[in-house]
């Protein structure tokens, strides 16, 4: 078992992928390069976070999300929230083709769903590159 966690595709990289017994990533994007080169059966495992960290709430913290909040309008709305780097290595691309799929399937979810995308940009075209 080889596991591509990010970073160059090297010669190594491939050579690895190629020949190990089961190989697998842990993004859509980068599972859908290397079959792109030809390397097959890739599989994917998305990373667990461990929320707890997030689950340590002051009044800061209150008040920054209810800012949030009312600043983009999800006050009552469901939110499904993709967090990571703005980089193409993340997969955001997915995520926003995702919320198209769902909301052309079914139009009524757009008044009760809200995708956001948060973290910092790292690519220097990262968020023009999400501008599909």
């Amino acid at each position: 078992m080889y596991h591509f966690h990010g970073g160059p595709i090297t010669k190594g990289v491939r050579y690895l992928m190629e020949e190990a017994d089961s190989s697998e990533t842990d993004s859509q994007a980068y599972k859908d390069i290397f079959e792109n080169l030809g390397i097959r059966n890739v599989g994917m495992t998305a990373p667990v976070t461990d929320l707890s960290y997030f689950m340590r709430e002051s009044r800061e913290d209150r008040e920054a999300v209810s800012q949030l909040v009312a600043k983009y309008g999800l006050h009552g709305r469901k939110i499904i929230l993709h967090s990571g780097r703005i980089s193409a290595r993340k997969g955001q691309e997915h995520t926003i083709r995702a919320a198209a799929e769902l909301f052309r399937t079914d139009p009524a979810l757009k008044e009760e769903v809200s995708f956001v995308i948060l973290g910092p940009e790292r690519d220097s075209n990262g968020f023009e590159r999400l501008k599909l």
